[in-house]
């Protein structure tokens, strides 16, 4: 993260976001299959200028949060649609903090990680003044990113 809040990562390129998604699906395919979880993608076309290791970071954050956190024989929607990429997870049956959710060490009630996955997105979204928001709605658990 310190690399981040310096901006220390000036290897900027172009990324096609619905190639990084659909090869970050591929990589996750084992982990979704072992927990029996339904995958469903929409995705458009969108090209931004950013470190592809940074956004890497991000999409890997954001499958590695809906993955972990949802629960056997649920489920994970990702759509890219214009500017904005949402990830949507079944999970836990209630909201989560929206005022300390992108807090370093912020961790849900069942939470195992390190509580950083979601304060790295921040930093990244910030950096590039990308938006970042949750919402949870209909069981769903939703992160969105708009890219401007």
């Amino acid at each position: 993260m310190v690399k981040i809040d310096n901006n220390l990562l000036q290897d900027t390129e172009k990324i096609n976001l619905k190639t990084v998604i659909v090869d970050k699906a591929q990589q996750f395919h084992e982990m979704t299959h072992n927990k029996n979880i339904g995958l469903k993608q929409e995705l458009g076309n969108l090209e931004i200028t950013a470190s592809k290791y940074l956004i890497d970071v991000l999409i890997n954050n954001l499958f590695s949060n809906a993955v972990r956190h949802n629960r056997n024989e649920g489920r994970i929607e990702i759509t890219l649609t214009g500017n904005k990429l949402c990830f949507k997870n079944t999970g836990d049956a209630s909201a989560l903090d929206q005022e300390a959710i992108f807090e370093r060490f912020y961790k849900g009630r069942n939470s195992d990680g390190t509580g950083l996955g979601l304060a790295i997105i921040k930093n990244i979204c910030a950096l590039y003044q990308f938006g970042i928001s949750y919402q949870f709605k209909q069981d769903m658990h939703c992160f969105c990113v708009v890219f401007i």
